[in-house]
């Protein structure tokens, strides 16, 4: 039997991916010995630079359309190449020598428009027609990802699972699971992107309440709403007045395993500098350690990367797991980020997560605004 693969688009992999390589390790291999055993391979890119050249030179046949850079086609198929005509399914490949050649269209149509409104038609009439079986859906990540599509995505949720959102790359959704002795903080670009995405993380937050003690230290004044849907709620100006009470009432806490209690904490750097913290205070609140006792915390990228620089370090090595917002120029947590990389602008809905030394991007599910 003759087995052809088609892969639409290769461009389209993304060279953050990690599983590139790996890709075009086996697109090579395909390339080079699968027409020997009857295996062939069919791909299109809108880029004849994003193709690697180990893999062009073992493309025995090559097709071209139209495309914007006429010195790309002369690439292609060789200096012998026809002029390109800007007309859709007109194109050129070189067998003995360069051809001319008219690919066939799915349907009519007089411009790029009308040829993709008929083409959405002639799909939905070919689908509705098709009554065999059918592949499973490829998953991938909604254009906008609502608390209802991501539940979608988990039709059965974990105990104790604290869910972030879904991976960018891989749309498989990711968690953290609380009550294991593992510390989170949670840090957006802006005020704007903390309110967009805090009612998310604090809904799930506030889920747990028949299982646990809510406890929120809102140092930063912007989670009064839900004051009376916690166990406790100190608000910022009893962390200004009774300062030297919580600090003392926050190492009980620790030191408890009686209760189970899930701490927020709204403003970390202007929590330790009320409490007057030092370093091995910090780390003691954030690397607990109780599985009887989990943490959160929240604060502006901006005030972490003002602090001094061993904050940050403090971070990174007591929590499991660390969510940042922003362009990764403009962060303190990860070094060394290749400069074509750094100013990559990154949607307000999307996080880095930062777990041990692997950096990945996470889509945070956000209400519909009516």
């Amino acid at each position: 039997p003759i087995v052809v693969t088609v892969l639409d688009s290769y461009d389209g992999l993304s060279t953050d991916d990690t599983r590139k390589e790996k890709i075009d390790g086996l697109l090579l291999q395909l390339l080079r010995d699968g027409a020997s055993l009857g295996c062939y391979l069919i791909f299109t890119a809108n880029r004849v630079g994003s193709v690697r050249m180990n893999m062009l030179s073992n493309i025995s046949t090559k097709i071209a359309l139209y495309l914007n850079d006429e010195t790309e086609i002369t690439s292609l198929v060789g200096r012998a190449s026809l002029v390109p005509q800007s007309i859709n399914g007109r194109g050129q490949v070189v067998l003995d020598e360069p051809a001319a050649i008219q690919i066939y269209l799915p349907v009519a149509g007089e411009n790029n428009a009308a040829i993709l409104e008929h083409l959405e038609k002639e799909v939905s009439s070919m689908e509705q027609a098709w009554n065999g079986v059918r592949p499973e859906k490829i998953p991938m990540v909604p254009s906008e990802l609502t608390y209802e599509t991501f539940n979608g995505f988990v039709p059965k949720k974990e105990r104790d699972a604290f869910y972030l959102g879904l991976n960018k790359l891989s749309s498989i959704p990711e968690s953290f699971h609380l009550f294991q002795g593992k510390t989170l903080g949670i840090f957006t670009e802006s005020n704007r992107q903390f309110q967009l995405l805090t009612p998310w993380f604090i809904q799930q937050v506030t889920g747990f309440q028949s299982e646990a003690d809510i406890v929120i230290i809102d140092v930063s004044g912007t989670l009064e709403k839900i004051a009376d849907k916690v166990a406790v709620y100190i608000d910022r100006t009893q962390i200004s007045h009774q300062n030297v009470e919580l600090k003392e009432a926050i190492d009980a806490m620790l030191e408890s395993n009686v209760k189970k209690r899930l701490v927020v904490v709204n403003g970390l750097v202007n929590f330790t500098d009320k409490l007057s913290l030092d370093a091995e205070e910090v780390a003691q609140v954030l690397a607990n350690g109780k599985e009887q006792l989990q943490v959160i915390v929240f604060d502006n990228l901006t005030k972490i990367d003002a602090t001094y620089g061993s904050f940050v370090t403090l971070l990174k090595e007591n929590k499991s797991q660390i969510l940042f917002g922003g362009i990764l120029q403009k962060q303190s947590f990860v070094g060394n980020i290749p400069y074509n990389q750094q100013n990559l602008p990154v949607p307000i809905n999307v996080l880095h997560r930062l777990e041990e030394d692997s950096l990945a991007q996470i889509v945070i599910p956000t209400e519909v605004k009516d």
